[in-house]
């Protein structure tokens, strides 16, 4: 048994940020990645549990999906900025 609180684990972190998976703004996630092997359907569960779990930190930050990897990349980078 792990003896931590959700509070505790999250108090390891200065900031979250979280990128938000592709399959939510329709745009294919399958890849070169042989570890990668769920579903668009079960990528998009999986993304609100995880986004679920650490929006409760205070310094959550959120990259949303885009149409556009570049964008959502270059959004990824100035949020990164505005917290280091």
């Amino acid at each position: 048994m792990i003896e931590s609180t959700r509070e505790k684990e999250l108090e390891q972190y200065d900031a979250v940020i979280f990128f938000e998976t592709g399959a939510k703004s329709g745009k294919g996630i399958k890849s070169n990645n042989p570890i990668r092997n769920e579903s668009e359907q079960q990528a998009v569960q999986l993304d609100q549990k995880l986004q679920d779990i650490w929006s409760g930190h205070p310094n959550f930050y959120f990259v949303k999906s885009s149409e556009s990897s570049v964008k959502k990349i270059m959004f990824g980078v100035l949020t990164s900025e505005k917290v280091l």
